[in-house]
């Protein structure tokens, strides 16, 4: 588990909604990744019902929260229920252990992000305009799932890190993605973020997405050389 580089900033117009999300940001003040649980699964096997029962525990989830933190983030590959043209059929079985782990969460109460966090070269494909409305309809789609679930501490976050290095394109695409997710889900607060693996100054480049129940996030690394000592990804230091 990797404690998360993420800082949040809520929206401000208009008032109404914009209060909605400032609210429930409350709820994220100090928070953790679940990592290598439904993304940046490493083990041979992958991802199996096996890993999914035993990699993170009620005992595990308990420590987190008797350590004082409030919210975790689920970080959701999307590759293993993707569906190529038919990304709005997301396995039954594979939502089950979802649900089981955002249950576990909220169940020791604690708000929960389900972020989703692919590898890069799913990322890369959001160069295909088709791709990226496959996207919009597998996030239609989980979002519509998660709707009936509670609002105040179930949360959800477009994509982590986009790599895509065209601003413009970018903010496009996040606002197919937005327009998708409100589609399934009119109450969740949505975590949008800026180019360029949501760096601060491309988030400050943004234009405000056209809904208010949104959180603004971004990823802040500064000094790398620092942050990243001893990691296996990214140049070498």
């Amino acid at each position: 588990m990797l404690v998360g580089a993420a800082l949040v900033v809520a929206a401000s117009l208009p008032a109404q909604e914009a209060g909605v999300a400032f609210r429930r940001a409350e709820r994220l003040r100090r928070g953790i990744n679940l990592s290598e649980w439904f993304a940046q699964v490493y083990d041979t096997k992958g991802y199996t019902k096996e890993h999914f029962e035993t990699w993170t525990t009620a005992q595990d989830i308990a420590l987190i929260k008797g350590m004082g933190f409030d919210h975790v983030r689920i970080t959701v590959n999307p590759k293993p229920m993707w569906r190529q043209n038919a990304a709005d059929q997301i396995p039954a079985e594979y939502l089950g252990y979802l649900d089981a782990a955002v249950k576990l969460c909220l169940d020791a109460g604690l708000a929960v992000v389900i972020d989703i966090h692919p590898d890069g070269d799913f990322k890369e494909k959001l160069s295909s305009d088709a791709t990226v409305e496959q996207f919009g309809d597998f996030w239609r789609a989980l979002a519509r799932h998660y709707s009936g679930w509670d609002a105040e501490r179930v949360f959800f976050e477009t994509l982590n890190e986009p790599e895509i290095r065209d601003r413009y394109r970018w903010s496009g695409i996040q606002a197919h993605l937005v327009a998708a997710i409100r589609d399934g889900a009119a109450k969740q607060t949505i975590i949008v973020e800026g180019a360029r693996w949501s760096d601060d100054d491309d988030l400050l480049f943004m234009e405000p997405v056209r809904d208010a129940n949104v959180i603004y996030n971004f990823h802040f690394y500064e000094p790398h050389l620092f942050t990243h000592q001893g990691a296996t990804w990214g140049d070498s230091w």
